[in-house]
């Protein structure tokens, strides 16, 4: 386990709700006064979360701000499809849940703007941040 996720699953220990995700999606996605770092904007963010930076090959794919790159179970790539950069995820490990067909996809990000869920993968890093 990398770093990145280690650093980011110590983080998420308060768990949100995708509406409450929603909320705050909204409330950080005014513009910033004059002089205020992307770095300063991310700490605004709720503990736990970060930004998606892109997603690509028809939702395939997830960069987030931190460089980290995850790839998305099959059948949830029509709902990241959809996601956009900006959008606030956090990322958890999926509930055990027995019968469940997502093989190695062993974590999830909820997206709050969306209010959708997707089983994921770490796929590496995406070379670069923001």
């Amino acid at each position: 386990m990398t770093s990145a996720i280690t650093h980011l699953l110590a983080t998420a220990a308060v768990v949100l709700s995708p509406l409450a995700l929603a909320a705050q999606a909204d409330t950080t996605a005014s513009p910033q006064p004059p002089g205020t770092t992307a770095a300063a904007a991310q700490e605004t963010l709720p503990p736990g979360t970060i930004r998606v930076r892109m997603t690509f090959d028809g939702g395939s794919y997830i960069a987030l701000e931190d460089g980290s790159l995850w790839e998305t179970y099959l059948p949830d790539r029509t709902s990241t499809d959809e996601w956009r950069p900006g959008d606030v995820v956090q990322l958890r490990l999926r509930p055990i849940v027995q019968g469940a067909p997502t093989g190695l996809f062993e974590y999830e990000l909820v997206n709050g703007a969306t209010r959708s869920t997707a089983a994921v993968r770490f796929a590496g890093t995406s070379g670069g941040r923001g």
